[in-house]
């Protein structure tokens, strides 16, 4: 067996459960969030070594798993892309699993060599900047400035909040929240908004024009994903930075949304296939010179932004704040940084003893070769 290769012997699948959200979430399209449950997927190889990563696996990826092998990360991404073809490769389920599988493979091969897993892949640091994320829509707008005002005392430096209410009927109200979360937290606080794909680019360029003198950092997904058109014309007139890219499953699309004029773009790990897709994704915001982020697991979506340079990490405290009670270790969040410890492979480490004692644990599935 090479020490680049992986073959595997056991698969195991769980839905851990942390229970109810302290406080239900809601964005503009979405929601309300009463509860987020986690997929967590487990792969033993030959060697008794087992990586991890959050996702679930297709029937047919099962088997492929069990019965071939040994392979490198990259061997294991084309058998499983092209066998997953038919299912479409901008379905979030195939993507979701590629990414899950390209983990673990590297978090088994990273513990072999005893590094940890961003070491492994080449990043020189350790620290990565994060931003804090919450204001639902569903917060009054007491509610909304009490946790902007305490992610600023957590010493996040930027901030991001939903708006959009009520589907983007309430326009008026929105531009009033936005306000009072300026004028709460002061001018020197960076601050986003983020607006589900709710307008279209009309009424997007209106509310923009609206709050551009809030020196507002971004303005993520104004409009629909997929209507290149509306987002062409948006992001030619309007005065605040535009922000695309969590609802791309497609590293390709990273291209367009470049084309399109998008000044910050989101590639999020879990959402493209493996890490090698991540990096082309990541490439046409690098060429093209423009800001870039990433959000979803921010625990671990930090340790992919550590092997480039720039970017950032979204902490959407109100609802991967509450996943991470299921984790006995993971990386520490304070003062606007991620930091990454040193522990060989992935970080992040299922408390699966603690969560089997309270009934929040799942078995979905547990297969051997």
């Amino acid at each position: 067996m090479s020490a680049d290769t992986v073959r595997f012997v056991r698969i195991q699948d769980d839905e851990l459960d942390p229970g109810p959200l302290p406080v239900p979430f809601h964005d503009a399209t979405m929601g309300p969030f009463t509860h987020w449950k986690l997929r967590w997927l487990r792969l033993t190889a030959d060697d008794g070594a087992v990586g991890q990563a959050p996702g679930e696996l297709h029937p047919l990826a099962c088997q492929a798993l069990l019965q071939e092998g040994p392979c490198t990360p990259q061997e294991w991404w084309r058998k499983l892309f092209w066998m997953l073809r038919n299912a479409g490769h901008r379905n979030p389920a195939t993507s979701g699993l590629l990414f899950a599988v390209d983990m673990a493979v590297r978090d088994i091969l990273a513990q072999r060599r005893g590094v940890a897993w961003h070491r492994f892949m080449g990043a020189t640091r350790d620290e990565v900047p994060v931003y804090g994320s919450g204001g639902g829509t569903n917060l009054t707008t007491a509610q909304l400035v009490a946790e902007m005002r305490d992610l600023v005392r957590c010493g996040f430096s930027i901030l991001k909040m939903k708006v959009g209410r009520n589907f983007g009927a309430c326009q008026d109200e929105d531009v009033e929240r936005v306000r009072a979360v300026r004028g709460a937290i002061g001018p020197a606080a960076g601050l986003a908004v983020d607006a589900n794909q709710v307008w279209t680019a009309e009424q997007a360029l209106a509310f923009a024009r609206r709050i551009a003198d809030l020196n507002i950092a971004w303005f993520e997904e104004p409009v629909h994903s997929a209507d290149r058109k509306a987002l062409r014309e948006l992001c030619g007139s309007c005065p605040i930075p535009v922000a695309m890219g969590e609802s791309e499953n497609h590293w390709l699309g990273f291209r367009d949304l470049a084309e399109c004029g998008v000044a910050h773009l989101q590639p999020g790990p879990h959402s493209l296939p493996g890490y090698d897709r991540w990096r082309d994704a990541l490439a046409f915001a690098e060429t093209a010179g423009r800001v870039w982020s990433s959000g979803g697991h921010s625990h671990l979506t930090a340790m992919y932004v550590a092997t480039r340079p720039g970017g950032m990490v979204e902490y959407l405290r109100a609802i991967i704040g509450h996943l991470a009670t299921c984790f006995a270790a993971k990386p520490a969040i304070e003062k606007g940084v991620i930091r990454l410890p040193p522990t060989p492979g992935v970080p992040v480490r299922v408390d699966w003893e603690g969560l089997s004692a309270r009934g929040a644990l799942r078995p979905m599935r547990d297969e051997c070769a």
